[in-house]
């Protein structure tokens, strides 16, 4: 990734997609069922969508432009839910 001179990004759709795509398959459990059971490229049009509404994104010359104030955003989950993880990961091996 190329930090711009103002501090964005520019990436494809294609980035967004595998990043959701990564997402989806390392924390779906928690989501509602509404986004569990859709599939990538919704859901990847879902979040795009919404990170543009709040102004974390922008579109342009077929580009995604990822604004500076995203990188000041992070979300966790609930410690149970890694724990929770963790055994479930232990059951399916076991």
């Amino acid at each position: 990734l190329v930090v711009e001179s103002n501090d964005s990004i520019k990436v494809d759709h294609k980035f967004i997609s595998e990043n959701v795509e990564i997402c989806k398959s390392e924390f779906s459990e928690a989501w509602s069922k509404e986004y569990r059971e859709m599939s990538v490229e919704k859901l990847t049009n879902t979040v795009i969508s919404y990170m543009s509404d709040f102004m974390m994104i922008k579109k342009h010359e077929g580009k995604i432009i990822i604004m500076p104030a995203i990188a000041k955003i992070i979300g966790v989950y609930p410690k149970d839910f890694n724990i929770k993880k963790e055994q479930q990961s232990k059951w399916r091996i076991g």
